[in-house]
Order: C-alpha cells, then structure tokens, then sequence
C-alpha cells in the first residue's frame, strides 16, 4: 500500500491544502479527489506535477485558481511530486505547500451574500 502527500486546490472553497493519499495507485483516486471524470495535467517544475479537472470549464463553471507563473485553471487540482527515473508519483517536497500559497490567487464569477451565491455579471468585474 503506497501512501503520498499531495496538495489540494479547491477553488470553490478557496483552499490549498496538504493531505495523505493511502492507496494512491490508480486514476480513480485522482478522479474521486478532484470530484471529476476527465483530468489534464502539466508539470509545475521539475520535482511536481499537477492534475487538474479537465471538467472544469463546464461542471463547476465560475470557480478559477492560478499559480505565478501559469495560465488560469478552472476548477479542483492535485499536485503530486514526480520521480523521473520510474514515472510514478510521489510525496510534495516538503516546503512546496508554502510556495503555493505565497504564488496562487483565486479567482470567481461567483459572489456571496450571506448565504446566498450570486453569478456576476461581466459590467461588475
């Protein structure tokens, strides 16, 4: 049994978190973690590597993140650490959590008014 530490970006909630993966061996983690189908990913530098929502555009549409550096993504995201020798996932380094949340802001066509979320329109950006 394969037990990793990944990040998780939830865009809606506006949070990056560090979490443990047990059992971390197979698409349906990624999938049932990131609450999707269809996931895209690209290499952040050369020690991670992010899975994203291929979806998100469409399923959870209005909720975005984006880290310095990178294009806007919408929707969830896992960041996982690489090993190129086997390409396989494995742990986040130890201080990349902090970098994330030093170089990632939040976007949203969604505002909140107490417990009521309204869609923006594009005159109220």
């Amino acid at each position: 049994m394969k037990t990793i530490k990944a990040i998780k970006i939830d865009s809606e909630n506006e949070s990056i978190s560090l979490i443990e993966i047990t059992k971390y061996n197979n698409l349906h983690i990624i999938q049932s973690l990131l609450k999707c189908k269809t996931i895209t990913g690209f290499q952040l530098d050369e020690n991670h590597f992010c899975y994203v929502d291929d979806e998100g555009l469409f399923c959870k549409p209005g909720y975005f993140f984006c880290i310095e550096g990178f294009n806007i993504v919408s929707g969830n995201a896992l960041i996982v650490g690489t090993n190129h020798k086997n390409g396989r996932d494995v742990s986040v380094k130890d201080d990349y959590l902090i970098q994330l949340l030093e170089d990632t802001i939040f976007l949203s066509l969604h505002r909140k008014i107490g417990n009521k979320i309204e869609k923006m329109e594009m005159g109220e950006f």
